[in-house]
Formats: C-alpha cells, sequence, structure tokens
C-alpha cells in the first residue's frame, strides 16, 4: 500500500483508520521541518509510537529511573544493548527482575496511548508508510491498541487540552489545600503510580514546584499531570500556591525525611569516624602480631578472588553479548563462537567461559 502525501490533504484520523481498516503492518512516519513522528502496526494495531524527543524505550527508562530508583547509568547501558528495539529493552529488565510482568504490561500500555495521542497535536507536516514483514522488535509483551480506540481517546484528550490550558501551564505552582490529611492518607496506603497516578503526582506538590517540573521529574507525559491536577483543582484537592509559599509541618513525606537525614548528619559522620578507627586498631594489632598468617592468606584469597571476578567479569559480558547479537541478527546465539565471529564477545571471555550460552528470554 503506497500511502505518503500532506497532513493537510489527509487527516492524521483517517490515515490511522485506513491502516487499520487494511490490517497492515509498518511503520507511518510523521516529518515537519526537523521533527520527526512515528507509529508502528501490526495488523492494524498500535504496537508503539513517538517522536524524535521521546518513545516507548525513554518512557519505560524514565521510569526504572524516576519510580523504581534504579542508576541512571545502567538503564542505559540497556538502551544501547537494545538498540532501538523496545521488544529487547523489555526482555532485558525482565530478565534482570527490574520490574514485574504486569507491571511492564501496564507501562507499555499507557505509554504507547500517550504516545500515540501525542501525535494527533500534529497539523501540519508530512506523512510515509512504509510496509514491513514484522515488528515484533517493536512490540512489547503482545500490548497493542486499536486504531479507532487511538483516535476516539486523542480528540477526547485534544477538547480537554483546551479547556485545562485555561487554568493549568507549565509555570503554575500548586499546594495541597489539606497536606496533614493526604500525608495521613499516604501513611496508611503505599502510593502506586502506575494504578493510582494521581496519588503519586500529588505526593510531589510541595507549594514550590512548577507544572513544568513536575512533568521533567515525574515519569508521566505531560497530558496526564495537566489533567490529574485540572480534576484535583475542581475537586478542591489543590490550589494556586502563592508566591514563595513554604510548606507547613511535615506534610510532604519526602521532605520530611531528607530533613531528618540532614539533622542526623553529624551524628552519621562522627559514627562512621568512630568505626573507621576502631577498624584501623584492630588491623594495626592484627598485622604487628600475625604478619605472615595474613599475607599467606590474603595471598591465597585475592587469587580466589580474582579469578572469581575475571570469571564474573566475562559471565556479564556474555549475557550483554548474547543481548547485542539477539538485537542485530534477530536469533539468539548458540554457541560463544557466534559471538566471537560477530566481534562481540573477545577470545579470552570465550576461553574463560565453557557452559553453554544463555539465550535472551523471549
Amino acid at each position: 500500500m503506497a500511502l505518503s502525501g500532506s497532513l493537510k490533504e489527509f487527516e492524521l484520523p483517517d490515515i490511522f483508520q485506513l491502516i487499520g481498516q487494511q490490517k497492515k503492518s509498518g511503520r507511518l512516519l510523521l516529518t515537519d521541518g526537523d521533527r520527526q513522528g512515528f507509529a508502528v502496526f501490526s495488523q492494524g494495531s498500535i504496537v508503539s509510537a513517538g517522536s524524535d524527543r521521546e518513545n516507548l524505550i525513554s518512557t519505560m527508562a524514565r521510569y526504572l529511573t524516576r519510580v523504581k530508583r534504579y542508576p541512571e547509568a545502567k538503564i542505559e547501558e540497556f538502551v544501547a544493548v537494545c538498540k532501538g528495539s523496545p521488544s529487547v529493552f523489555a526482555d532485558v529488565v525482565l530478565k534482570i527482575q527490574y520490574i514485574g510482568e504486569d507491571e511492564l504490561q501496564t507501562l507499555a500500555s499507557s505509554s504507547i496511548e500517550d504516545l500515540a495521542c501525542n501525535l494527533f497535536l500534529w497539523r501540519k507536516g508530512n506523512y510515509r508508510f512504509e510496509p514491513l514483514q514484522a515488528v515484533d522488535d517493536q512490540a512489547v509483551t503482545g500490548i497493542a491498541h486499536t486504531t479507532d480506540a487511538i483516535a476516539m481517546e486523542a480528540m477526547r484528550r485534544a477538547d480537554e487540552w483546551q479547556r485545562m490550558q485555561e487554568t493549568v501551564n507549565d509555570r503554575t505552582v500548586f499546594a495541597l489545600t489539606d497536606p496533614d490529611g493526604f500525608a495521613a492518607d499516604l501513611g496508611r496506603a503505599r502510593v502506586a503510580p502506575l494504578s493510582n497516578p494521581s496519588a503519586y503526582l500529588l505526593s510531589m506538590l510541595n507549594g514550590r514546584r512548577s507544572v513544568e517540573d513536575l512533568v521533567r521529574n515525574s515519569f508521566l507525559c505531560q497530558y496526564r499531570v495537566y489533567e490529574i491536577l485540572f480534576q484535583a483543582l475542581n475537586h478542591g484537592h489543590v490550589r494556586v500556591a502563592a508566591a514563595g509559599e513554604i510548606p507547613t509541618s511535615a506534610t510532604i513525606h519526602m521532605e520530611a525525611v531528607a530533613r531528618a537525614e540532614e539533622k542526623n548528619a553529624p551524628y552519621m559522620t562522627l559514627a562512621v569516624l568512630s568505626s573507621a578507627f576502631i577498624v584501623l586498631i584492630v588491623f594495626l594489632l592484627a598485622f604487628l602480631v600475625l604478619p605472615r598468617v595474613i599475607f599467606s592468606e590474603r595471598t591465597g584469597v585475592l587469587a580466589r578472588d580474582g579469578k572469581a571476578l575475571s570469571t564474573l567479569q566475562a559471565s556479564r559480558k556474555m549475557t550483554i553479548g548474547a543481548l547485542e547479537f539477539h538485537a542485530q541478527n534477530g536469533v539468539a546465539p548458540e554457541t560463544y563462537q557466534d559471538l566471537r565471529e560477530s566481534d562481540i564477545l573477545p577470545p579470552r571471555d570465550v576461553i574463560a567461559l565453557k557452559q553453554p550460552v544463555a539465550s535472551p528470554s523471549r
């Protein structure tokens, strides 16, 4: 199906509907100057979407760093290994148990919906559909949205967006109307960002953060942040904060914890120094009394640790290499020789590991 043209002549809802009706698989590309957007279809259903600013991988990575609190450097390694494949990225974080399967499905479903609906804000530019035989590398855990469902949700959001911007903008600062009561509610129930995004976002309010800050520091997209704040304002749960307003008492849980840690910092430092001093004395006494025993045992430990570390590093390289081989070739490697011939795993690591290579989970 040859499908290309201008969005001024053929609107995006009609394009989505046509692809859905004909159950096509492929990638729809949108361009407008330097801007780029895309949607991936499998048998007429949407399995991924995004733009040059955000995509399914970046939204999943943002959740892992801002909600799950995993190191950004580690997540960036996984992003590099997956080479643009949301499916491989999802397999990696599932395999190492950074996220549960149900949690991943909920995250992927809401992220795809948000990303696809954002495309409907495009009013100009060009489009081009590229048919593809398979898009499995772009699909995550079988999540797919129908074109009709996305189109209806996008139109609803477009109407709401106009109404919300009359009250909410990026510079608006909100505060809780009853922070003590809200803090008590948080104490009785754990905030679950995916199942209860409203509680998650409202827990971040402190009377100083702007809406723009909330979007930047949460995993939620701009529309969902606006929607939650707009509804909370209409229900009287939040109010527009006065300039320079400071939160009252210990109502924001995270700030209370931070203040407590800051208060106890001098005592913690003293305790650490005292412990270090005691350890130093013990070490010196042991060194003077039993030098030969210590050095002989230490030499043996270092030799064993060095060998174990070498094997551990080689094993880690093997795992990442297998994922990279899978991302490049679409199939898992059968032997270490496959990784060596592909210049992914060095010969010394092939020698260090003799057991069968582990295939990435699908």
